[in-house]
């Protein structure tokens, strides 16, 4: 699926798309995948047993993983109710107080995990320039 995804699409969000849509299809569950140029790329997941690969394609790196829960409809309901807690950021106050914004609006607008991550990444792509990417 990979192989095929970076033949299919020139951007990494696209091919992480592509490549974790496939294996909901094949597989079932909630899929992950990260797209990013190797030695860049640094993670920390909780992930399904016998459920994860980390590939590499020349500079490409692509980590794919299905998440350890399902997860429920309710979730973004609660988030939308919390504030948000900004665990780390290297963002300067002023950029990093827009992409709060932008999430709570994403999380507003969209009930479905991957909804919210395609809108928050539009978004911030727009307001910020350059490739972003956005994991829910």
């Amino acid at each position: 699926h990979a192989s095929t995804a970076m033949r299919l699409h020139s951007g990494f969000n696209e091919i992480a798309e592509d490549v974790g849509e496939q294996f909901r299809k094949a597989y079932g569950g909630v899929w992950q995948c990260v797209v990013g140029l190797t030695g860049q790329v640094g993670f920390s997941i909780w992930r399904a047993d016998r459920a994860y690969v980390s590939l590499s394609f020349g500079d490409v790196s692509i980590l794919l993983f299905k998440a350890v829960f399902e997860p429920r409809g309710d979730l973004i309901a609660r988030a939308r109710a919390e504030e948000a807690v900004v665990k780390d950021s290297t963002m300067t106050e002023g950029m990093r107080a827009q992409a709060v914004e932008r999430a709570r609006e994403a999380l507003r607008s969209h009930s479905r995990f991957g909804d919210v991550m395609r809108a928050l990444r539009e978004d911030v792509q727009s307001s910020f320039g350059g490739l972003w990417t956005c994991v829910v």
